[in-house]
This record gives C-alpha cells, structure tokens and sequence, in this order.
C-alpha cells in the first residue's frame, strides 16, 4: 500500500474533512475510490478542491464528531499500474549508470522541484529526471546527462538547473518522456509514500 494523503480538519457538521494529497493523481478522490486507514476502509462519495487541499466526504464518517476523531489519519491505496510512469517507491534505493556506464550513486530520495524533479544520489549529485533514458525498477537507473552534470559542486542551490518539465502525473511518480514530473512528490525521501509524491508504506508510486 502506498500513503497518499492524511485526513487534516474537520469541515462542517455532516462529516466533510479537508484532505492533504501528497500524490498528483487526484483520481484518488474520484467517487467510489476506496481508500485504506488503520481503522478500516473509507469510500469517497464527493471530492471537491479548496486551496492546496480538498474537502471530502467519505461514507464511513457520518458527522464532525467521527470527522474530528479523524484527524490526522494516514489515507493509503494501492499502487496505480502505469507503465509510462516512474514511480517514487521504484527509484530510491535504486543505482543510477550514466551513458558511459559508470555508477554514480545510489538515490536517496526524490526532490520536488518547480524546474524538474531531481533524483539526490548518496554522492550528493542531483540529476533531474528528465534525464532518465530506462529503469530496472528498484535496481538500477540509466540517465544520459550533459557532460560536467556530475561535477558540478552538489552544493549549488537545488534550483539552480535550467530544465523545463511540465508537472503532471505524479502519483509520487515520473513521466520517462521527461515531459512530465511526478507527485507526490512531493519529494520524499523514503519509499513508502505515493511522490504522490507515491508521498511514496510502500508510498504511493
């Protein structure tokens, strides 16, 4: 099961609570998704968004006073099946190999980033995603980078490379067409969240 979300506050009196995604794929509020807690199962019958977190009724909380006991409940699902997508879960721990084949590094974790989402190899590097060509996943990354990529002082500030990615698919996952970065991410740094990120218990890919 990957974490996707966590239940926040509760909203009105008939039930309704405020939910913080940590996974793009917002198909995991869709009416009729099943979503597991350690209490049980919840059922969404409505989603809508509010700000940076949306408002849900599930069918198992019926008033403010369950809502309220509610709080800070960790909201998990099973993995989505996308095979254009890279998953959180399936890239850290995973060894990246540049196109000379040389092993960097092993990922740590994945940083959400406004130009592209990068991959932290235990090097210290930062390789955005984009730059991914293949993946074995949970063993092995193949990026083809520019020349120097790997040289570059890791300190420079995580913003700092000029890659342009579309954010778009992200159920703590990654488009390998580079033209989209995923949730989640959120970055997380271990892979039981979702990057919704999957915010990748095995965390949602």
């Amino acid at each position: 099961m990957l974490e996707i979300g966590r239940i926040a506050r509760a909203h009105g009196v008939d039930g309704e609570v405020g939910v913080k995604l940590i996974t793009n794929r917002t198909e995991r509020l869709a009416p009729g998704s099943v979503l597991s807690t350690q209490f049980g199962e919840l059922t969404v019958v409505s989603a809508r968004p509010q700000n940076d977190s949306w408002l849900v009724q599930f069918a198992e909380i019926p008033n403010r006073l369950r809502a309220e006991e509610m709080r800070g409940v960790v909201l998990s699902a099973e993995p989505i099946h996308d095979p254009d997508e890279l998953w959180v879960h399936h890239l850290v721990g995973s060894a990246v190999v540049d196109q000379d084949n040389v092993q960097q590094g092993r990922v740590t974790k994945v940083i959400d980033n406004p130009a592209s989402d990068l991959l932290e190899l235990d090097s210290g590097a930062l390789v955005p995603v984009r730059f991914v060509v293949s993946n074995v996943p949970g063993v092995s990354i193949e990026v083809n980078v520019p020349s120097g990529l790997f040289d570059l002082n890791t300190s420079v500030a995580r913003g700092s490379v000029d890659v342009k990615v579309d954010r778009q698919d992200i159920d703590a996952a990654r488009s390998f067409s580079g033209e989209t970065s995923a949730e989640s991410t959120t970055a997380r740094g271990d892979d039981d969240q979702e990057f919704d990120k999957q915010r990748l218990s095995g965390h949602d890919p």
